[in-house]
């Protein structure tokens, strides 16, 4: 009896904070929140239109619209951290280094902060936390998912500067269900998970 209680007990922490950790105390690998295994792929609904992002042996493009504009991200992992590499908007931009987007484990509260150069002429700072865990609804479901709020700042030559912010919500096997742009200016974009193949 005590055994079946001790379940229980477990299992009812593990529904009432998916995400977080499963009944073994395993929290969820980066590679979970952000499943970039080879074959897989993501149908994004956005203002902008449909996206499709998918997953090859080089690692994950992942389109995104705002102001107009198609952009995509090139990522992938190294270390046990989800790198970006490439901001192409649309031309092929290079990242160097490459910059940490999310770093292990994802707990609440959790900071990082990384650099690099963004097409041989910007710096670029990015610092993300991670704001919680939430239930997130769009239409490809209800998704337990983590909160990730990232802030990119460009510095060009001169101190000019550009700042925009993403907030992500990332579900176990699932990756982004949803993903918010925001620029300084005021502009808006968001994706949200129509469809996705395992």
């Amino acid at each position: 009896m005590y055994k079946v209680r001790l379940k229980a007990a477990l299992l009812a922490v593990a529904i009432a904070a998916p995400g977080l950790a499963d009944v073994t105390g395993a929290a969820p690998g980066l590679d979970d929140y952000y499943p970039l295994r080879e074959g897989r792929s993501w149908v994004f609904r956005s203002a902008g239109g449909r996206a499709e992002a998918r997953a090859t042996k080089a690692g994950l493009e992942l389109p995104q619209y705002f102001d107009g504009m198609r952009r995509t991200e090139r990522l992938t992992f190294e270390k046990g951290r989800l790198i970006l590499n490439g901001i192409d908007s649309p031309e092929p931009n290079e990242i160097t280094p490459g910059i940490h987007l999310l770093v292990h484990p994802l707990r609440s509260g959790a900071a990082w902060s990384s650099k690099g150069k963004w097409a041989n002429a910007y710096d670029l700072v990015l610092t993300g936390k991670v704001a919680g865990f939430e239930s997130v609804r769009v239409p490809a479901g209800l998704f337990r998912c983590a909160k990730v709020e990232l802030k990119y700042s460009f510095v060009a030559g001169g101190g000019m500067t550009y700042d925009y912010t993403r907030t992500l919500w990332l579900a176990p096997g699932v990756g982004i269900v949803r993903h918010v742009f925001r620029h300084v200016g005021g502009s808006t974009g968001t994706l949200e998970l129509e469809s996705y193949r395992r």
